[in-house]
């Protein structure tokens, strides 16, 4: 079983969410999809916010690794993209034994072709975003935030992550998203699985592709797994202390002559 996933904001401390709660419901799920997973892909914003200092590393987040390395040493492979909130994922992480991916990952799942992605790269209608994603990214300021010292960094990291939540909460994927969408469809593109925006939606794009937004573990606790057969979104939630998924949505890929190309 292949499973998508995004945005986890692992060691977030933001108002109003039940932090212990969202926690353990990741753990949870994990701990009960590693008796099948063979792939596990996490989309970006794994963690709320990553930085690699010279000889330190957030730990907020090596909880989460250690649960993840708990399942890479079960047979399943797990690839981690990078979000707008952990885009210094780095050396770290490779080290660890993780695939680690920087933009767009284009895979084959019955020989149909799949556009993997935080999302963020196709939001060309904000163009606010794009210009403080391009600063935020910059050597010179990845070298200015490594002079200050990592509580005072990861401090004021993790207060901007709470302001960047909000703004992301109040957009919604404007008609150029959907034109990206539609662009890369024309170019063979039949899937696209995507974080970023966190309400777990499924849309029909032009007349054969299929978008599904993966939502986050923030409220909506969602995902998209992939069986052979079946790519099906779903949620997972908690009855009577047990983790049960209800599934929204559901797309057959019945199998066929494999074209995949990189991205």
């Amino acid at each position: 079983m292949i499973y998508f996933l995004s945005d986890f904001h692992w060691g977030a401390s933001w108002k109003n969410v039940d932090h212990e709660l969202r926690s353990g419901m990741i753990i949870q799920f994990l701990r009960k999809i590693k008796k099948d997973a063979t792939q596990l892909y996490l989309a970006g914003d794994t963690f709320d916010f990553w930085f690699e200092y010279k000889n330190a590393v957030p730990k907020k987040g090596l909880d989460l690794i250690f649960l993840l390395k708990e399942m890479e040493s079960n047979g399943c492979k797990i690839i981690i993209l990078d979000g707008n909130h952990d885009f210094a994922i780095n050396g770290f992480l490779t080290n660890s034994g993780f695939l680690v991916e920087k933009g767009p990952l284009a895979i084959s799942l019955n020989g149909y072709k799949i556009y993997v992605s935080h999302g963020d790269e196709l939001m060309s209608d904000d163009i606010g975003y794009q210009i403080l994603k391009k600063i935020l990214r910059s050597r010179i300021i990845s070298f200015v935030f490594s002079l200050i010292h990592p509580d005072a960094g990861l401090y004021g990291a993790y207060i901007f992550s709470g302001i960047s939540r909000t703004y992301t909460e109040q957009k919604k994927p404007g008609i150029r998203f959907f034109k990206n969408l539609e662009d890369l469809s024309e170019n063979g593109y039949e899937i696209f699985l995507l974080g970023h925006y966190h309400n777990p939606v499924y849309e029909k794009i032009g007349n054969s592709s299929h978008y599904f937004s993966l939502g986050d573990w923030i409220k909506n606790f969602s995902f998209v797994s992939f069986d052979g057969l079946n790519l099906i979104q779903q949620i997972a939630y908690i009855e009577n202390e047990m983790l049960k998924f209800r599934e929204l949505k559901k797309v057959i890929l019945e199998k066929k002559e494999n074209n995949v190309q990189e991205i």
